[in-house]
This record gives structure tokens, C-alpha cells and sequence, in this order.
């Protein structure tokens, strides 16, 4: 069994104790103080605010928001005034240097029905819809060219009639 030492031969060693030597390795170290003392001159006070209001936190706020919108390729119509988006976005790994395709679905709330698998089309983001729905189809940017020849096709059908071949 080890004596626990007392306190006073703690001081007299070179190291000082354990926990004294844990809390000087930690991340940020001694300079806690310096910075929120550099935070304490940045930000105004509130008899200063009326003078500068483009340093007040709300008004940066809202001059800074902006709509969350994405662009992406629409998967699925099967549902009724609902489509399925499903964007690409590309990111690099800080580690590996390589830059990475991340894909994700979005239900999107598609009132007119204007949508078709295929598509190209812009999403932002509204109040929720239901559980799994809080996007809106924005805009169709680019429609499917397999879909414009099939709506070709069939307004040809109708307006020309089918065609009858007479034997004689």
C-alpha cells in the first residue's frame, strides 16, 4: 500500500499536482481572458447600439437570411401533389483531399402537378406539410426531353386522328 504524501510536499516537487497539469494542456489554455476581453470591445453597447444598428445582432440577422433552396432531379411523382427531389451535393474530405458526392431525398409539396420524373427543378423550404414534407417546388428549370416528345406524340394523336390505310 502506498502513504498518500501531504499537500505540502505536492509544492515542493518539481510537476506540480495531476489535476493542475491536465487543465494546462487543454485546448485554448490561458487565453480564455484575452479573448473575452477582445469580445467585450467588439461587441457595442446597448447606448451605442441606437448609433451603429449594423452592428446589433438582429439586424445583421435579418440582412444575412436568405431562402434555403436546392436544386435537384425529381425521382418519383407517385404521390398525389407530392414530389420526390433528390439533390447532389459535393463536398471535400478534409482528410482524404478527395471531394465526395452526398445525395438526399426531399418530399416536396408540388400543387399543380407540374412535376415529372426526370425533371429538373428548384426546392425551397416552407412550413411543413406533413411528418416527412417541409419543401416546395420553387420552379421547373429544365423539363425531361423523354417526356416532351411523349406530350408531342400524343397532341399529334389528337389532332390528326389515326391514321386509316385504305387496300384497293
Amino acid at each position: 500500500r502506498k502513504e498518500r504524501r501531504p499537500a505540502t510536499e505536492w509544492k515542493s516537487r518539481e510537476q506540480s499536482k495531476p489535476t493542475e497539469r491536465r487543465r494546462g494542456r487543454r485546448r485554448g489554455g490561458g487565453q480564455r481572458e484575452e479573448r473575452e476581453e477582445a469580445a467585450s470591445v467588439i461587441s457595442p453597447s446597448s447606448s451605442t447600439a441606437g448609433f451603429f444598428p449594423h452592428l446589433t445582432s438582429r439586424a445583421s440577422k435579418a440582412r444575412t437570411k436568405t431562402m434555403r433552396s436546392f436544386i435537384g432531379k425529381v425521382v418519383s411523382t407517385r404521390m398525389q401533389k407530392t414530389a420526390v427531389v433528390m439533390v447532389e451535393r459535393v463536398k471535400k474530405h478534409g482528410m482524404l483531399d478527395k471531394w465526395i458526392k452526398y445525395r438526399k431525398k426531399f418530399k416536396a409539396h408540388d400543387e399543380l402537378g407540374e412535376c415529372n420524373m426526370g425533371d429538373e427543378v428548384r426546392i425551397k423550404i416552407s412550413r411543413p406539410h406533413s411528418k416527412t414534407k417541409s419543401w416546395i417546388v420553387d420552379e421547373v428549370l429544365k423539363k425531361n426531353p423523354a417526356v416532351l416528345y411523349q406530350q408531342s406524340k400524343e397532341q399529334a394523336s389528337k389532332v390528326g386522328g389515326p391514321r386509316t390505310t385504305t387496300t384497293g
